[in-house]
């Protein structure tokens, strides 16, 4: 959920960017290069006794499609080589995401966001994923300030993110 949050966020604010100076009816493109750190606190704060540092690299392709009035109502963003690497404790492991957002606006002020592909999994010694989210899921928005969305689909596996499996992975 925390990393639905921080793209719903960020979508939010790169929609209210271009929003701005978009052609009415025009659908606009756009295509982002990506190099962020970021850090999961340890407890109990976070999912693990330790902190883990992200390092999240790749690209982002956005269209976003406007009604004639010039309003905003659906984004759609392809992460085609999207790649997170975990570590701690001198260890780290990385995965692939290559996924896709379809993000909804209703003109009352509710969304709907549907994610499709592989978010991320975690593999070790090349056998099976230890954990993995991949599939479809979709969330309701009632208002721009909902922080806890409905689930009202899913398909495919989901563990709500890599954890605990990437808190054993990591271990010291």
């Amino acid at each position: 959920m925390r990393r639905l949050a921080v793209l719903v966020a960020v979508m939010g604010v790169g929609a209210l960017a271009v929003g701005a100076v978009a052609t009415a009816g025009r659908p606009t493109h756009s295509v982002v290069h990506f190099d962020n750190v970021f850090t999961i606190p340890a407890a109990p704060a976070g999912p693990c006794a330790f902190a883990i540092q992200g390092h999240a690299t790749g690209t982002v392709r956005t269209t976003e499609f406007f009604d004639s009035s010039g309003n905003l109502i659906r984004v759609i963003s392809a992460f085609p080589t999207a790649r997170v690497t975990f570590s701690a404790n001198g260890k780290s492991i990385s995965t692939v995401t290559p996924s896709v957002e379809h993000f909804t606006l209703n003109p009352e002020g509710s969304a709907t966001l549907a994610i499709t592909g592989l978010s991320g999994h975690l593999i070790t010694g090349g056998g099976p994923p230890l954990a993995a989210d991949v599939g479809r899921i979709v969330f309701f928005f009632s208002s721009p300030t909902d922080t806890e969305p409905d689930l009202i689909f899913q398909a495919g596996q989901f563990n709500d993110g890599p954890f605990p499996q990437l808190c054993d992975v990591l271990a010291p």
